[in-house]
């Protein structure tokens, strides 16, 4: 299982070989012109060093995964997971029914559009391992909109197949949210 290391190891021998004959190139040009101003441009030969790690890493590891072996891939590892487990069949078919809740505070129904959508399709995810869920909302924000746009949010929530629970306005038949 050391086979990273190794193929670490020889893209860094490689990237140095790369970089030793930009050097060697830059004294061969001062040596023939005694401008030491050449030696700037080995400023960025660490920046250089790591984009030539890049290159060289891709390299050996498209040329590992053609040719190298690959017997590793198909098994488990400390931290590399290549075979599902086994269904239990205690734990799958007893999976209980859940609820997801989300209590937003926008006066916006399409700002949290994204989030709904997330949720539903952890929902269906979760419908396929053989459960079910639903959704509910607790939307207080509900109260602050005008009749128009509370409106809005109810149909939205009927659209989508969400229930959703708001609190009165204040002092609406004796309620107080003091």
């Amino acid at each position: 299982m050391l086979y990273a290391p190794l193929y670490n190891g020889l893209c860094a021998a490689l990237t140095f070989i790369f970089i030793g004959n930009g050097v060697c190139t830059l004294l061969s040009e001062f040596r023939l012109d005694d401008n030491y101003t050449y030696f700037a441009l080995s400023a960025p030969l660490p920046l250089l060093f790591c984009v030539s790690l890049f290159f060289t890493l891709t390299i050996f590891q498209t040329i590992t995964f053609t040719v190298g072996p690959i017997a590793h891939y198909h098994q488990n590892s400390r931290y590399y997971s290549a075979i599902p487990p086994l269904p239990n069949p205690v734990i799958d078919n007893a999976l209980p029914h859940t609820s997801q809740s989300k209590c937003p505070s926008t006066k916006k129904a399409l700002l949290y559009t994204p989030s709904l959508t997330s949720i539903k399709a952890a929902m269906q995810t979760y419908a396929r391992q053989g459960s079910t869920s639903s959704l509910f909302i607790n939307d207080d924000g509900l109260r602050l909109l005008p009749p128009y746009q509370a409106k809005e949010h109810i149909e939205y929530y009927a659209n989508h197949g969400i229930g959703w629970i708001t609190r009165p306005q204040h002092r609406h038949q004796g309620y107080s949210s003091l």
